[in-house]
């Protein structure tokens, strides 16, 4: 494979890789998943990498996945919270508001 082994990679930057997810997250579950999920991909692309590029590499890889993971977590919020019944109420409410000034 490489002078280092995907494993030595792991060994070496998995809790570098956990404290800066904690530390962007603060979240114990969420870091430990997107860790495993970043050499996931690092298992599957690591070939073409130098040894001097795998480190910011694989730190930007995690924040990628992290970002993905905040902007999921958002959608299903909004969705699950009737933001969007919200929305469709309050447009309502302002027709209604301008139509009675209208009358007035």
């Amino acid at each position: 494979m490489r002078k280092k082994t995907l494993d030595q990679f792991y060994e070496e930057y998995a809790c570098d890789v956990y404290r800066y997810l904690f530390s962007l997250g603060r979240n114990h579950n969420i870091a430990e998943d997107i860790v495993q999920e970043t050499f996931y991909r690092a298992y599957l692309h690591i070939e073409g990498l130098s040894d001097e590029k795998i480190e910011p590499w694989i730190f930007r890889v995690a924040y990628n996945i992290f970002i993905d993971q905040k902007r999921k977590t958002q959608r299903e919020t909004l969705t699950e919270s009737g933001y969007f019944e919200q929305q469709a109420n309050r447009v309502a409410s302002v027709e209604d508001n301008v139509i009675q000034k209208e009358r007035i």
